[in-house]
């Protein structure tokens, strides 16, 4: 079974809870768990990291290795100072963009992506911009609690 639940982990193009990962190899969540855990130590010293975001799971390419990934245009979707501020944006529904830009150095830009893959949206209050999140965003992520 962790053959399964490691070709799932590789295959999915975004993170997956226990269950939905349970249901596809037709285990049950704690072993589910338990595999995640042997792969995670089978990764330790290579290019390969097992991810949690939000209590999802996917397998990724180690931050110090994404340049070589990125020559072949295997860029990973997200760095991790990307997934904290998404991290943020999915539990708080919205965050100001200054708070973001304190935060990521990167921020305008990020936007622009996100808002390009329909994942937030943005609003003017007042002299603030106010970044939200979409549900498209939630169910990528595999994450539910309101949003446009």
């Amino acid at each position: 079974m962790i053959n399964q639940v490691e070709a799932v982990l590789f295959l999915t193009p975004r993170p997956l809870t226990l269950k939905e990962i349970a249901k596809l190899v037709g285990a049950r969540e704690e072993e589910v768990k338990e595999a995640i855990e042997e792969l995670k130590h089978r990764y330790e010293g290579t290019s390969l990291t097992v991810e949690e975001f939000l209590g999802s799971y996917r397998l990724n390419v180690r931050e110090e290795y994404r340049d070589v990934a990125r020559k072949l245009g295997l860029i990973p979707e997200f760095t991790k100072s990307q997934l904290k501020i998404i991290g943020l944006l999915l539990r708080n529904g919205e965050m100001r963009l200054s708070e973001m830009k304190r935060r990521y150095s990167k921020a305008d830009e990020f936007v622009k992506l996100l808002k390009s893959y329909g994942f937030v949206v943005t609003e003017k209050r007042g002299r603030s911009v106010v970044v939200k999140k979409t549900r498209l965003l939630e169910r990528y992520f595999g994450v539910t609690g309101g949003g446009e």
